[in-house]
């Protein structure tokens, strides 16, 4: 049973309970944060170093998961692209809140928010739709950056920035 507050108050911290760095759930787990969690950004990711993890403020090679948002998975943000593009786990906090409680970091498919259809795969059967995926993916990044304004002229550069935005906003909302 997924929760979605954090654990209770009294709940009692790492350092109270004299654990080691290695018996931390997110012991050597590189950590990004994107979007509005239950409390203040300085609160949450001192709950995240408490139990092991390193906090990180952008997506690299060596991020494991990008805690975000129901919001910013919907409507991709740079960080949630870059997470999708990097095949970096984006959970919910719920996930954060249960494997706290759990004393260890739980397997993430519950708590996922993004497809795992979206960040592609690399087993044989999911050859095709990874490369269908990438495809996506980009085109995806090319609308969001391309910005919120688009001017309508009648020409074929307009009319193709026009499709790749209601493409993406379409693709995003399914």
């Amino acid at each position: 049973m997924k929760r979605t507050e954090p654990p209770a108050a009294s709940t009692p911290s790492p350092s109270k309970r004299n654990k080691t760095s290695n018996d931390l759930p997110f012991s050597g787990m590189s950590i990004c944060v994107s979007g509005q969690m239950s409390c203040n950004r300085t609160g949450f990711h001192k709950r995240l170093t408490d139990y092991g993890a390193q906090v990180v403020t952008g997506i690299s090679n060596k991020t494991s998961h990008l805690i975000t948002t129901h919001v910013e998975a919907n409507n991709p943000t740079g960080k949630v692209l870059a997470a999708m593009n990097k095949n970096v786990s984006c959970v919910s906090e719920a996930w954060v809140n249960d494997s706290i409680t759990s004393g260890m970091a739980l397997d993430v498919s519950e708590y996922l928010l993004i497809d795992t259809n979206l960040q592609g795969g690399s087993s044989a059967s999911e050859t095709k739709n990874s490369d269908i995926n990438n495809n996506t993916r980009s085109i995806v990044a090319n609308a969001r950056n391309a910005g919120t304004v688009i001017k309508v002229r009648a020409n074929q550069s307009s009319a193709n920035a026009a499709r790749q935005v209601m493409f993406a906003e379409k693709y995003v909302a399914d």
